[in-house]
């Protein structure tokens, strides 16, 4: 309830006018975020380290890390099946994704927005950096012909990177004890080598978006991919990746939504070109 309340604060200071009192009602009532997820899944079931989540309406499972917090799950799936989410990546009529997409999942977790939308997709590419969570992943889309999982970090240069191998929330680091060292690539670098258009980029890649979006300059070029990117993690970054947009010059229209609890900053930057 306190980030809430923190979400409150802001949106009654002004920090997020295009967020109406209609719409804070409702983030302010709506059910916590466990009875939300709970409300989306069938049953779960234990099975060689993983919990096989059933989720309704929903053929193919999806494999989760059982050593990872439950939490984190509840999470990502009240983000996803939720209506009117903030979080929701396909809130606005102009960034969902349609029938026939080439997908790019940047920072694909567990891979709920992937199993989501890869039944009206022509390919999604689901890029995730974490171990465990590419295994899972493995798991998940085993099978499933047109998605293919890249274990990757994503930023403006390629090498290697660092990350936090905690769970959902794993971010880059420059340094610590527990850190897993990863590939990295570029969006750009990544597109090349595929050799494919690219319809639809998903980013939540946990407070590197703007630099993600720089390595992807290229793509968005070229491409125009609509976009719907998480800018809740860092303070600036929301206004870095407009401004970053917007000077391609290439026609990409811009709009924010939500009021988060780090300094009211927007959850979501939803981008298209017309």
């Amino acid at each position: 309830m306190i980030y809430r309340l923190q979400s409150l604060k802001y949106w009654l200071a002004g920090r997020r006018p295009e967020v109406g009192w209609r719409e804070m009602l409702r983030f302010m009532t709506e059910p916590v975020y466990k009875k939300k997820a709970l409300s989306a899944i069938d049953r779960v079931e234990l099975d060689d380290g993983y919990r096989v989540v059933h989720l309704k309406n929903f053929e193919r499972p999806l494999f989760y890390p059982a050593e990872l917090p439950v939490e984190s799950l509840y999470l990502s799936l009240s983000e996803q099946f939720y209506p009117g989410n903030w979080h929701d990546y396909e809130k606005l009529e102009e960034t969902r994704v349609r029938h026939g997409d080439v997908v790019l999942d940047c920072g694909a977790g567990e891979g709920v927005f992937s199993l989501a939308v890869a039944g009206r997709c022509e390919r999604v590419y689901t890029v995730e950096p974490l171990p465990r969570f590419v295994e899972a992943l493995e798991r998940t889309f085993a099978g499933v012909e047109n998605v293919e999982v890249l274990p990757y970090a994503l930023s403006d240069r390629a090498g290697r990177a660092r990350l936090s191998p905690q769970d959902v929330s794993s971010s880059l680091q420059e340094e610590g004890e527990s850190l897993v060292e990863v590939p990295a690539e570029t969006v750009d670098n990544l597109r090349r080598s595929l050799g494919t258009r690219i319809d639809y980029m998903k980013v939540d890649v946990e407070g590197a978006e703007a630099a993600m979006m720089r390595g992807a300059e290229s793509t968005l070029r070229e491409c125009r991919p609509r976009l719907a990117v998480a800018t809740y993690h860092v303070v600036g970054a929301a206004g870095e990746i407009k401004d970053f947009l917007e000077g391609l010059d290439v026609g990409y229209r811009v709009r924010f939504t939500g009021v988060a609890a780090r300094e009211g900053e927007p959850f979501m930057l939803h981008a298209w070109c017309e």
